[in-house]
C-alpha cells in the first residue's frame, strides 16, 4: 500500500505531486514509467515547437503533451538507468499500481507503433486473429495511402491485438475470448481513437490518417440529421476534452469496461476471472486518482467511471448508422473482421 506523500513535494520533471524519487531524481510515478518506457522501448520522438515545453512550470499549469522535451526534463533531473540494468530490473515492481500501468503503457505503445507504421491487406476474421493464424503485416510506405476503411480495419486489428495480450486472456478459451472482444472491441477501439483525435487537437472524430469519420456529407446522402452526425463524432471526444483524461486514466477505464463479468453468455471461469480482473483495474484506478488528485481523487474516480455511459451512447449510435449505410448502399463485401464485432 502506497503512503500519502508531503504536499510539498512536487515531481521536477511536471510538478505533479511527487512520493520520492525514481532512478536518481525526485519525480511522479507517471514521469518515472514515462523514463523506463523510453529507454526499454527506445523510443524517438520530436518537439514541434522551441524544445521548452516543460520550462516554468507551475502547479496551474497544464501538462505538455510534448514526449520530447518531457524525456529531456527526464535527463536534466538527473534521471539514469544502466543499459545492463534495463531489462533485468524491468520485471521488478514497486507494488501493483506501478506493475498494472506499467503492462498496460507497454502494450498501447505496441498498439500504437503498429497503427501508425504497419498495415495488412488481408482480410482475416476475428477467429482467425484469435487462434494466432498467420497474417501478412507490411510496413506503410509513401506509395500507397490508407483510405478510411483500411484504418478502421487496422484500427480495430490494433485494438483487438491489445485486448488479446492482457495477461489474463491467455487463460480463456477460444468461445470466451470471441465473446469478450465481440462486446467490447468496437468500444475500444472508440476510445482510442477518441483519445488520439484529443491529442491531435481536434473535436470531431478522425481516422489515424486525419479524415473525419463522419462528415457532414453524410447527412443528405443517407438523409439523417447533422445533430445525429455531430453527436457520433464528437460526444465521447467532448468529454476526454473535458475531464483532460491522461493515457493512463484511458487504459484503465478501457480494460475496467472490457472486463464485464455480466455478459451472460461467459463461462463460469471466465466470469470468475474478469470479475477477479475489473476487481484490480478498478482499484488501481481508484488508487491513481488519489494519488495524483488527493483531496479530490473520489471525484476524478467517479467522473471517469461516467465514460461508461458516453461510450455505449456513442456506440448505440454508430450501430444505428452503420445499419442505414448497409441498407442504402446494399454493402456486400466488408472487411470480416469489421462484419464480426460491429
Amino acid at each position: 500500500m502506497l503512503s500519502p506523500a508531503s504536499p510539498s513535494k512536487k515531481c521536477t520533471i511536471c510538478v505533479r505531486p511527487a512520493f520520492g524519487k525514481n532512478y536518481g531524481s525526485l519525480s511522479c510515478d507517471a514521469c518515472k514509467m514515462f523514463f523506463r518506457r523510453c529507454l526499454l522501448l527506445d523510443l524517438q520522438f520530436n518537439c514541434r515547437r522551441s524544445k521548452r515545453c516543460f520550462e516554468n512550470l507551475t502547479e496551474n499549469s497544464k501538462t505538455p503533451h510534448c514526449k520530447f522535451c518531457r524525456f529531456q526534463k527526464c535527463l536534466e533531473t538527473g534521471m539514469f538507468i544502466k543499459p545492463s540494468a534495463i531489462l533485468t530490473n524491468d520485471c521488478k515492481t514497486d507494488n501493483t499500481l506501478d506493475k498494472i500501468i506499467g503492462q498496460l503503457l507497454y502494450l498501447d505503445s505496441r498498439r500504437t507503433t503498429i497503427l501508425m507504421s504497419k498495415f495488412s491487406f488481408e482480410n482475416p476474421g476475428l477467429t482467425d486473429i484469435i487462434e494466432k493464424k498467420k497474417i501478412g503485416i507490411v510496413t506503410q510506405t509513401p506509395t500507397y495511402q490508407l483510405t478510411d476503411e483500411d484504418w478502421r480495419f487496422f484500427g480495430m486489428y490494433t485494438t483487438v491485438d491489445f485486448l488479446l495480450n492482457l495477461d489474463f486472456m491467455e487463460k480463456l478459451d477460444v468461445e470466451d475470448k470471441i465473446t469478450l472482444l465481440k462486446s467490447f472491441a468496437a468500444k475500444a477501439t472508440m476510445l482510442f481513437t477518441s483519445l488520439k483525435t484529443m491529442r491531435g487537437k481536434n473535436e470531431k472524430l478522425v481516422t489515424p490518417g486525419g479524415h473525419e469519420i463522419v462528415p457532414d456529407a453524410l447527412s443528405e446522402f443517407f438523409d439523417v440529421s447533422l445533430e445525429f452526425l455531430r453527436q457520433i463524432r464528437s460526444l465521447l471526444v467532448n468529454k476526454f476534452i473535458e475531464l483532460n483524461i491522461t493515457n493512463e486514466e484511458l487504459l484503465l477505464v478501457t480494460v475496467i469496461l472490457f472486463c464485464d463479468p455480466a455478459i451472460s453468455t461467459l463461462s463460469e471461469n471466465c466470469a470468475a476471472i474478469v470479475t477477479s480482473k475489473r476487481g484490480a483495474y478498478t482499484s488501481a484506478l481508484f488508487q491513481y486518482c488519489q494519488l495524483i488528485y488527493q483531496a479530490t481523487g473520489h471525484t476524478r474516480f467517479l467522473d471517469l467511471l461516467s465514460i461508461c455511459h458516453v461510450v455505449n451512447k456513442n456506440m448505440e449510435d454508430i450501430q444505428n448508422l452503420t445499419i442505414i449505410v448497409k441498407m442504402k448502399l446494399q454493402l456486400a463485401e466488408c472487411k470480416q473482421l469489421f462484419n464480426d464485432i460491429i
